[in-house]
Order: structure tokens, then sequence, then C-alpha cells
């Protein structure tokens, strides 16, 4: 009996060890394939962090290449203002030049046309717009272009307001659809802008398609955004007499032919102020409260026309139905929106 005890004793103390063997042999296997898995993540964190850093490195070239392009953008737009500034320097003095000589020699000075000395002018729209047109077939089209032809043709300036006629459903690709005969470009844009709201909320009321003349420039859009998006330019109480102030007025009335293309809003104001030299200060704070700011991009077809209604067209256009305009006060232009300019 002692000696099948001793050998049962024996035989658990066996199983015990095998237990203990097998134990720690899956341990083992667990452990190694935990290191194994661990390994794994390691080496996959490792290669994330080198892709990450190669973005980074990306990033930060694409940054001093954006940096490098937005420096020399702004060096050549200072130089073209700079070459404008002295083409308008060098015309006055060869005008002043011919006089000169025109006197010396005791003979009149040149007349320049009449078209020429009101170029920029009402006048001078008013009649490009009584010329008479032998023909005109329009089939399908687009408005855009359409009234591009109508510009370059009866040759004034014209700018559009897209943003009001989009707001009545017309836009830059509307079809067209005239055929005239011996009319005036008058009558001939006012049947075009009738066909492109035919159809549409455009063709209802103040709704409708119209444009003014005004500083030299035919505006295109609603009638309600012609009545009421107008920027009109505040004096300061008691400024109108000014020296200061006559200096601003002569400077907005010079003649200038720029062409804004995806221009931001801060490049175009540094252009008018150096051109114009005048002083212009904006309210980049109160811009913001509705959505402009220094980058917001200005479009404007080439045309001929002041500083003046230059800064007028883009003032409106950014406004989009709530003009920006500006307070003249002791020589200096402040842009704003027109509710803020009417605290002052």
């Amino acid at each position: 009996m002692a000696r099948r005890l001793t050998d049962l004793i024996v035989v658990g103390i066996c199983l015990a060890a095998v237990a203990t063997v097998a134990l720690a042999q899956t341990d083992d296997e667990q452990l190694q394939q935990l290191q194994a898995e661990n390994a794994s993540l390691r080496e996959e964190l490792r290669i994330a962090a080198e892709e990450n850093a190669a973005l980074q490195a990306q990033v930060t070239a694409l940054g001093r290449e954006l940096a490098d392009a937005r420096a020399d953008y702004i060096d050549v737009a200072d130089s073209l203002w700079d070459v404008d500034v002295l083409l308008t320097k060098c015309e006055e003095e060869l005008s002043s030049l011919r006089q000169q000589v025109a006197e010396d020699q005791g003979t009149p000075p040149l007349e320049s046309s009449e078209e020429d000395m009101d170029a920029g002018t009402d006048e001078a729209v008013h009649r490009s717009l009584q010329k008479d047109i032998g023909a005109l077939e329009l089939d399908e089209i687009e408005l855009v272009f359409v009234l591009e032809y109508v510009r370059d043709v009866a040759d004034m300036n014209m700018h559009v307001r897209w943003y009001a006629l989009e707001a009545v459903g017309i836009s830059r690709d509307t079809l067209v659809n005239v055929q005239l005969r011996e009319v005036t470009w008058e009558r001939a844009l006012r049947v075009i802008l009738e066909d492109a709201g035919s159809g549409k909320k455009a063709a209802i009321g103040d709704h409708a398609l119209s444009y003014e003349v005004e500083g030299g420039v035919l505006t295109i859009s609603t009638g309600d955004d012609l009545r009421n998006a107008k920027c009109v330019p505040v004096i300061a109480d008691g400024d109108d007499d000014s020296q200061a102030h006559r200096a601003v007025l002569e400077r907005l009335e010079r003649i200038e032919t720029p062409e804004f293309y995806a221009m931001t809003f801060e490049d175009v104001l540094d252009y008018l102020q150096a051109v114009g030299e005048i002083n212009i200060h904006t309210r980049w704070d109160v811009l913001r409260t509705v959505g402009i700011d220094k980058t917001t991009e200005v479009n404007l077809a080439d045309m001929e026309a002041t500083i003046g209604k230059f800064l007028r067209i883009i003032l409106e256009d950014l406004g989009q139905g709530s003009p920006l305009c500006y307070i003249i006060d002791e020589g200096v232009i402040t842009i704003s929106t027109s509710e803020d300019l009417q605290d002052d």
C-alpha cells in the first residue's frame, strides 16, 4: 500500500512537471508572437514617421516657392505701376513740349478731335450709342461674347455687374438670339438685354435688365441694382473747400486705362494709390465683417475712365448690392461699408 502511494506521488510529480513545461512553452510562443507584432508595429511607425517627414519637407518647400512667387508678383506689379506713373508724367511733359514748340514757332497747337477730347466721358458713350449698325445677326451666342462685341464695335466703356444678373437667372453663357438691321447701338443693346432676360425672373419689373451711363462708363445690371447699389462718396464736414480736398478730387478725375484680372483687392488699391498719387486708408476690420479682406479677388475689363470711377465700380461690385464706398477727409480717402461711413 505504501509503495502504491509512493508511485502515485511520483506520477503526480511527473504530470505536474510536464504541465509546467507545456505551460512555459505556450507562454514562450505567445511572448514571441507579441514580440513579433510589436516589431511589426514599430516598423510601421518608423515608415509612417519617414513619410510624414517627407511630406513636411514638401510642404515647407512649397511654402517657400509660394512666398517667392508672391514676392516676384509684387515686384512685377510694383514695376508696372512705376511704369504707368512714368508714362503719365512723360505724356504730360510731351504735351507741354508740344505746346512750347508751337508757341515758339508761332503756330497754334494741334487740336484734338472731339472724340479724343471727351474720351472717358458720358458724352462719348452716348455718341457711341447713337451710331447706326448695318446688320446684327446673333444666333445662339453667349451673352458675355455679345456684350464684348457691342463694347468693342461701338467703341465705348462697358461694365457688367454679373453678380446682379446671376441673381435673376442670367449668366455669362445665357444664349442670345437677335437679328437687327439699320438701328442704333442703343436700340440694339436694349433688344439684346430683353432677349437675355426673356422667360426669366429678369423679365419682370425691377428685375428687368437695364443700363445707365455715368462717369464715362455704361453699366449693365438690373433696374433695382442700378438704383440702390451705388457708391456715393461722402465729404467730411467742413472739408469740401480745403486745398487738400480739391487736390484729391482733381486726382480722382485723372483718366486711366487699367485692366484688373484676378488681382487682390489690396494690390488694386495700391495701384490706384500709386497712379493717382492719392492717400487711401482702408478699414479692413470693418470690411472683414462683410466677408471682404485684402485677398478678395478683383476683375475689371479694360476701359478708359477716371480713377474715381474705377474706384466706385470696384467698391460697388465687391459690395454686391450693399456697396462699399469712401469718405474724403483732410486729403485722405477712407474706404469702408456705407453703413460704417454714415456713422462718421
